[in-house]
């Protein structure tokens, strides 16, 4: 069906507007608000989103590219807080702290878990399949040996870029080599992680009302965008503005490959100087 601009228009603003305050707000790495709230702040979401996905699914189209939208906020909102929860189960009932490099790491790694068996499981309840998602195996071969070249490439900057964006200080490769197990751990969850919850979960859901390149934007935009928030980086803006760029790259290669295994491995080489970064400052602290 043909999409009018009101349509359009509605829908995008809608994911800009609801996808911002999901991620900003009741993200599962720093929640804005307090416990009690948090947690009602999440119901009511979930309890809308799910009102409106039924809505737009009702005998009459109300609005089907609103409904596609509304769906993948719903799952991204019910694997937030599922992650939320767990995590904090983990940091307060079973004794896990994130202070240390190991810690962090495992934490991470079960994140990305959650996120993924969320997202899966809901995906196919809400009638969606594996490629809507951007997770059919094609052309794994090829894919797999252009995602570890782009992974090797992008991790071979950490002794430039850890220092300049993010406050390494002078690395020694003997340590880093050390570190290299929960890198590599820690890097590879959050790529994969966050390549399903924003490119792999909304790209399909975007392009009925923004075409490929639109929804792509949106999505960087989005993604890029709440890194505004991020305390990392020496300088936010100008790792936000490196940022952009590479999250169209992302969203690109997801587009063209058929699936988020190139752009996961891509965005995992990425984080080694982010993390580099993170874990010198955590052992200097310690």
């Amino acid at each position: 069906m043909k999409s009018n601009f009101r349509e359009t228009l509605l829908a995008g603003s809608f994911y800009l507007l609801a996808g911002s305050i999901l991620v900003v707000v009741f993200n599962p790495w720093d929640p804005l608000l307090g416990l009690v709230t948090d947690y009602f702040g999440r119901a009511v979401v979930i309890s809308i989103l799910f009102f409106m996905v039924v809505w737009h699914r009702g005998p009459v189209a109300h609005n089907m590219q609103l409904q596609k939208i509304c769906t993948g906020l719903f799952i991204m909102a019910v694997a937030m807080s599922a992650d939320w929860i767990i995590s904090s189960y983990l940091l307060n009932t079973a004794g896990i702290n994130n202070n240390n490099i190991r810690s962090l790491s495992m934490l991470k790694l079960n994140e990305c878990l959650v996120v993924w068996v969320t997202i899966i499981s809901l995906s196919m309840v809400t009638g969606s399949r594996l490629h809507d998602i951007y997770l059919s195996v094609r052309k794994p071969v090829r894919n797999l040996l252009a995602g570890l070249i782009l992974f090797i490439v992008s991790a071979s900057t950490t002794f430039f870029a850890a220092p300049l964006l993010f406050e390494s200080g002078k690395l020694d490769p003997e340590i880093l080599l050390g570190w290299a197990p929960w890198l590599l751990m820690f890097c590879m969850a959050n790529g994969f992680m966050e390549e399903l919850i924003f490119r792999g979960l909304f790209l399909k859901k975007l392009e009925p009302a923004l075409g490929k390149a639109g929804s792509n934007i949106m999505i960087g935009v989005v993604f890029s965008g709440i890194h505004l928030l991020t305390s990392y980086s020496s300088d936010r803006y100008i790792f936000v503005a490196v940022l952009f760029p590479f999250a169209l790259l992302w969203g690109y290669l997801t587009q063209r490959t058929g699936n988020i295994l190139v752009s996961a491995l891509f965005h995992a080489g990425m984080d080694i100087p982010v993390m580099t970064g993170i874990f010198s400052v955590m052992v200097s602290n310690t």
